[in-house]
């Protein structure tokens, strides 16, 4: 395989394997894009889905008789503050995430 040093015959051990990982750029970088763009995708969708979900049932008035949606400032408002949870709901969950440095 291309990760493993040339000079061993054998698969490298559990403890050497984290080892190269880590002296590997590539292997990191690789991963570490990987996440970044899963964090950012996961992040904007849920954004945009709470500030949606928010700004509809803000914007819902009169749902005995007949529903109706009134667009307000307050729609706007309630858009962002979803929106603004829904984002920071994903960076608290990337924080959690982040390697623990000894």
């Amino acid at each position: 395989m291309a990760y493993f040093s040339k000079q061993s015959e054998y698969a490298p051990s559990a403890d050497n394997l984290s080892k190269m990982c880590y002296q590997n750029n590539d292997v990191m970088s690789d991963s570490s894009k990987n996440e970044r763009d899963f964090f950012r995708i996961v992040s904007i969708s849920t954004a945009l889905a709470l500030g949606t979900m928010a700004a509809f049932l803000y914007s819902m008035k009169d749902i005995a008789h007949d529903a109706t949606l009134e667009f307000t400032a307050g729609t706007v408002v309630a858009f962002v503050v979803g929106a603004a949870a829904g984002w920071g709901f994903w960076r608290g969950i990337q924080f959690l995430n982040r390697p623990k440095h000894k």
